[in-house]
């Protein structure tokens, strides 16, 4: 095949992969808002762009594993080339929701900033590193004082932090019979909380020990515990009943959703 042919070849390609992409993310998802849903900007950015981040892969992921030449596609490409034609396809899906490509970009880089999560000076010290019984005492006593839900002991898990963009933290969370509260581990300590009432949807999708809640206004909270642990399994075994009696309907072992939706 001569050059124009290969031109020709990697320019059906990349179209293809770009349709593909647009089909997929055009899609109606039961965890992400349609564009119209936040046209009014409804949905703060720190909580839509994480969303459209993991759309964006999703759709991305799902576009290359189905177009046909694909993986020679990359190849060709070089270095550079996957690269800007992913940057090319969050700009298109930034333009559909109607936001800067640039809070898209730098809500996936925020995902994968650890350093943000807590200031290293703020901790309690002890010989061997930080004081994680006082920060454990310290959380404790936050759940205890801010939590309308009526409370289970709480377990060590990681969490989503008070700014959606940033990755999960280790956190103490108690999963009550009314909802969820959880208070980061690490100073300054964050408390959250939210009613099972306001869950729309509960699902855990190929990751072990990793649990999604999509609550009223697409809000995302995730609580996992990478060694998903038998502790951690009864924990949800329990949540499960309690959502359950509090109108959420399990589906499967691994989603429920409100009824009002179903």
């Amino acid at each position: 095949m001569g050059f124009f042919g290969v031109l020709v070849m990697r320019r059906s390609t990349e179209r293809q992969v770009i349709e593909t992409y647009l089909a997929f993310m055009g899609r109606e998802w039961d965890d992400v808002p349609p564009p119209h849903a936040v046209a009014n900007g409804s949905l703060e950015l720190n909580e839509l762009t994480p969303l459209l981040v993991e759309l964006h892969d999703s759709s991305l992921t799902y576009a290359m594993n189905k177009t046909p030449g694909a993986p020679a596609l990359v190849r060709k490409l070089g270095s550079t080339g996957p690269l800007q034609l992913s940057d090319y396809l969050m700009g298109k899906l930034a333009e559909t929701y109607g936001v800067s490509i640039l809070e898209v970009m730098q809500a996936k880089r925020l995902l994968k900033d650890v350093s943000a999560l807590f200031d290293p000076a703020l901790q309690p010290m002890i010989e061997d590193g930080v004081d994680g019984q006082v920060l454990k005492e310290e959380s404790d006593a936050l759940l205890r004082q801010n939590a309308h839900i009526s409370p289970y002991d709480a377990v060590d898990a990681y969490a989503s932090p008070s700014d959606p963009r940033l990755p999960c933290t280790l956190s103490r969370v108690s999963f009550g019979r009314e909802g969820i509260a959880w208070v980061t581990l690490f100073r300054p300590q964050h408390f959250s909380e939210f009613d099972y009432r306001e869950v729309r949807k509960v699902y855990s999708a190929q990751e072990a020990g990793r649990w999604h809640f999509i609550l009223d206004g697409w809000r995302k909270r995730t609580f996992w515990d990478p060694e998903d642990s038998y502790s951690w399994r009864e924990t949800i075994s329990k949540m499960k009943d309690a959502s359950s009696q509090a109108g959420l309907r399990w589906t499967t072992s691994f989603s429920a959703y409100r009824k009002d939706l179903l």
